[in-house]
């Protein structure tokens, strides 16, 4: 297993705001974790709007991202850890049919508009696990004020997917240990990076073991769990 953050030079042109290459490797990028205003947003996982993605290019829009409604601005990237809108969102008028997708969409859509002009704090992460499996790519966005969106190449699981694949990891937040339990008898390979997206901790473990952070900084931490066949979760680990 291996960890690789790529860090890429800025380079302004008079015609577009350019943005690090990782950021458009691929078409789309799929939500997985999203805080705002100190609130941990629950992703919506139906029909209506999985899965929540953006995408990014060097022309104008820089990025646009689809709840029901659209999203979408010019943003710019520098020294290959700092980011920044630079003209207000444009949100188009779509609403949801459910409710909470609509609460949704106003408060992920705030993330974008309420930092504009703001450095916000980027970390790009590879995760190799095995030859066996796919790597999965992240990009994690953070602001001063704690308010995160994490992205992944690989989309959250589906409603059933959930139901195969229920994960609990607690306690969270923890000061000594966390313990992972599976609702299936599966070995997991996990991967724990610290929120600057080095690599902390990495191994294989049974249902229902537990993972030793006792001897790691206090801070935020993103734990990476596959199973054999691919499938993988992510969860936020804060350490106290």
């Amino acid at each position: 297993m291996k960890l690789i953050c790529l860090l890429l030079l800025f380079v302004s042109t008079a015609a577009t705001s350019q943005i690090d290459d990782f950021f458009t490797m691929f078409d789309e990028w799929n939500l997985t974790i999203a805080v705002v205003n100190g609130e941990s947003l629950s992703i919506p996982v139906n029909d209506e709007v999985f899965p929540i993605t953006i995408s990014f290019s060097n022309d104008a829009p820089n990025y646009s991202t689809t709840v029901c409604g659209t999203a979408s601005g010019e943003m710019i990237t520098n020294n290959g850890f700092e980011l920044m809108f630079t003209s207000n969102v444009n949100i188009t008028d779509e609403t949801c049919n459910l409710e909470a997708n609509n609460d949704f969409q106003d408060a992920y859509f705030q993330f974008f508009s309420s930092h504009l002009n703001e450095t916000i704090n980027y970390t790009t992460i590879i995760v190799d696990f095995a030859p066996s499996l796919e790597p999965q790519y992240l990009i994690l966005m953070q602001a001063d004020n704690g308010d995160e969106l994490y992205f992944s190449d690989i989309p959250l699981l589906s409603v059933d997917s959930f139901d195969e694949l229920t994960t609990t990891v607690y306690p969270n937040p923890t000061n000594d240990f966390i313990r992972i339990e599976s609702k299936e008898n599966s070995i997991l390979q996990y991967n724990l990076f610290s929120q600057s997206g080095k690599l902390s901790k990495k191994g294989i473990l049974d249902t229902d073991e537990s993972i030793d952070m006792s001897s790691l900084s206090v801070g935020n931490y993103l734990l990476v769990l596959s199973r054999q066949d691919g499938k993988k979760v992510i969860k936020k680990i804060i350490k106290e």
